[in-house]
């Protein structure tokens, strides 16, 4: 068959038609297991419809309208019959359609299987690319830019259907994401130990501002607990330790002060009953008292010392 009576056009995503030339007859170089493609037969005027194995949805939606949309835009080329071609494996050799178009079906798969294989190892470079790429990111600690590259690599996988690509993936991007999370909370830490410090250095020289410190930090261990073991904060660690031994020490003295401040209201009181003894004349009474009293003078004295 002359090339004169054939006619070949390639459905677009706008679902336009455009004609495709056939260079040095080679009608095979125009398949491509992305594409439809719409074979026009001057001689019978027959018209076909051949869908690519993995042309996109998009495309197939305008399968349906095809032939009001051929007679549309060629309404000089009449259609007497209309044949629409969807699985170039389940078609028989003796079909109408490779003898229309002037060639075998064994060429059109073989060119298809060669396109295919060129396809998958294009595709096996890319991935191969993004996945190193996403990789270094994550090894960088650049999480945002290593999402972006897997949500690219689930693309890809989601148009070639690998479904175990896309759970990997998946699972990468949540691992990511969680990091994305946890630096961002030690950027927060950081800066929360800045704070922490600062009133810290204040604390040592103001015992007022003491129980402000430890009641601050006891606040931010609550908020950052699950993430106050990390590695990435052991000056945070430390400085809380810090903390906590200042208020050790400030809570040990104020205790000591107190129990002085109660020993001394305890000596007042025998005193007071000291003296109230004499007035009466019980002499045995007042020096009991005192006894008492000396007693814990001596006490107190060595509590003193001890505190000093």
């Amino acid at each position: 068959m002359e090339n004169s009576d054939l006619k070949v056009f390639k459905l677009l995503y706008s679902g336009e038609i455009k004609e495709q030339t056939i260079e040095n007859g080679n009608i095979v170089e125009i398949f491509s297991n992305f594409s439809i493609l719409v074979f026009y037969i001057r001689k019978n005027k027959h018209l076909y419809t051949w869908i690519g194995e993995d042309a996109s949805r998009t495309l197939k939606n305008y399968i349906v309208n095809m032939r009001q949309t051929f007679s549309k835009e060629y309404p000089h080329l009449r259609v007497l019959r209309y044949i629409t071609e969807d699985s170039i494996d389940t078609m028989s050799e003796n079909d109408d359609f490779f003898s229309d178009i002037g060639i075998s079906k064994e060429k059109i798969v073989s060119y298809l299987e060669s396109e295919k294989s060129r396809h998958e190892e294009e595709f096996k470079t890319k991935l191969s690319n993004l996945k190193e790429q996403a990789d270094m990111y994550f090894e960088n600690k650049n999480f945002e830019r290593a999402i972006e590259i897997s949500k690219k690599i689930i693309k890809m996988a989601t148009e070639t259907k690998h479904k175990k690509l896309i759970e990997d993936q998946r699972a990468f991007i949540a691992e990511a994401e969680t990091r994305l999370k946890a630096k961002s909370v030690l950027e927060e830490i950081r800066e929360e130990r800045k704070i922490i410090k600062e009133k810290y250095l204040e604390a040592k020289n103001n015992n007022n501002k003491i129980t402000e410190l430890y009641n601050y930090v006891q606040s931010f261990k609550k908020k950052y607990e699950q993430y106050l073991d990390l590695p990435a904060l052991e000056t945070t660690q430390a400085l809380i330790l810090n903390v906590e031994e200042l208020w050790s020490e400030y809570t040990s003295k104020v205790k000591k002060k107190d129990q002085i401040k109660e020993d001394l209201e305890k000596i007042n009181t025998l005193r007071e009953k000291g003296k109230d003894s004499l007035n009466k004349g019980a002499l045995i009474d007042a020096l009991e008292y005192f006894e008492k009293i000396t007693i814990k003078i001596k006490k107190l004295a060595n509590k003193t010392r001890d505190n000093a």
